[in-house]
Order: C-alpha cells, then structure tokens, then sequence
C-alpha cells in the first residue's frame, strides 16, 4: 500500500512537471472532484460568473440594484394593464376607478408601516404605478374603438384573476422601497432613476415605454421627468 502511494505520487508530480515545462496552468480539482459529484458553494465567499463577482450573503444590493427591483416590478405590473385594458373594455367599465385606487393605496401604506417603511414615499410610488397603468389602459382601448376588429372579446375577470396580482407585485414594491430609501432622498437619484429607466424600456413599445416612464417619474423625493 505504501508503495502504491508513491508510485501515484510520483506519478503525479511527473504530470505536474510536464505540464508547467508545456507552458499550460495546472488544472485545478473541479467542485465534482472534490465533491464526489456535488457542486457546493459556501455563502460566505463570493463567487463568481461570467467575470463577474458575485456579492458575499448578507450584503445589501447596491442603490442601482434596488431602483432596478422597482422597475423590473413596474414592468411586471405594466404587463398585466393590457389585461385590465380588455376586461374593462370587455365589460365597459371606466378607466378611472378612484375608490379602488384609495384602498390600493391604503393597503400599501399599511403595509409600509408594519415594515418600517417611509410611507409617503410608498405612496408616490404607487400612485405613479396607478396612472402609469391607465396610460396603458387607455391608449389601448382607443386603439379598439379606432379599430374594432383587433379589440378583444373576452377578458379574465379582474377581482379574481388580475388584482390578486397587481397586489402581490405592490406588495414586493414596498418592499423594494424600503431597500432604496437611502438612495430615493440622495442628490444623484433623479440621474440612477433615469439610468434605470432607460435600461428597463429596452424591448418595450412605446406607449408601455411611456407608462414606465411615468411609473419610475415619482420614484426621488424631488420628482424625475
């Protein structure tokens, strides 16, 4: 067994040798080899992909990385008014619904202040994310009545199938509101905001790039247009 052991040494060593006079790297023991087949990652080191590093567990994102949270939710959210669009063309209810908006708000600022959040500024969020959704609606149903022929003829009923929804992803705005609350108060968010903006429209048409523009416009403490 000894002997075993030496000659694999040995062995080793010799590839070792030829490989460095070779010129190529040794090649380190994959996370499979060391692993016995499973890939483990330890939460306390940073790991990195595709040439990027990966931030340590437990450090908190970046002011560019929470504004973008709040856009990738805005353009969820914008997402689901082509929905509300097309059940309230297909049940003819008003684009305005002010009674529902109020409770959407006081839901949200409920929710802020259990969390510690700054209500005011979930607030304005928010209803930023209101009108940004009536935006969509309306230029929508204008098409419709401009071209009957590509209006929609049935449409998911909204208080069962779409608000359940819109109110989960309001949820997670407070949410990503509270992780930028420093950054939504500091002099250069008006700029980060507008950079966000401009990364999140990409892939978007224009009347939804119009509506993200209004979501993200109430984002700062001093208002971004």
């Amino acid at each position: 067994m000894h002997l075993d052991k030496l000659l694999i040494g040995a062995a080793l060593g010799l590839a070792l040798t030829t490989a460095l006079v070779a010129g190529a790297p040794p090649r380190p023991a994959s996370a499979e080899t060391l692993g016995g087949g499973a890939t483990t990652r330890s939460t306390a080191v940073a790991t990195v992909a595709d040439g990027v590093a990966a931030p340590p567990a437990g450090v908190a994102p970046s002011a560019t990385d929470a504004l973008a949270r709040i856009a990738e939710l805005s353009v969820e959210r914008l997402q689901l008014a082509d929905t509300v669009a097309a059940s309230k063309w297909v049940t003819g209810a008003a684009v305005d619904d002010p009674a529902r908006e109020d409770r959407v708000v006081a839901d949200v600022v409920a929710q802020a202040r259990a969390q510690g959040v700054d209500p005011v500024a979930v607030t304005r969020v928010v209803r930023g994310q209101i009108e940004a959704s009536k935006i969509v609606q309306r230029r929508l149903i204008a098409r419709w009545h401009a071209e009957p022929q590509t209006a929609p003829t049935t449409a998911p009923d909204l208080a069962t199938t779409v608000r359940p929804r819109i109110d989960d992803i309001d949820s997670r705005l407070v949410a990503a509101v509270g992780l930028s609350a420093d950054v939504l108060v500091a002099p250069g968010c008006r700029a980060q905001v507008q950079q966000v903006r401009a990364e999140s429209g990409r892939g978007l048409d224009g009347t939804h790039r119009k509506a993200l523009h209004e979501a993200l416009s109430r984002l700062c403490a001093t208002p971004t247009r």
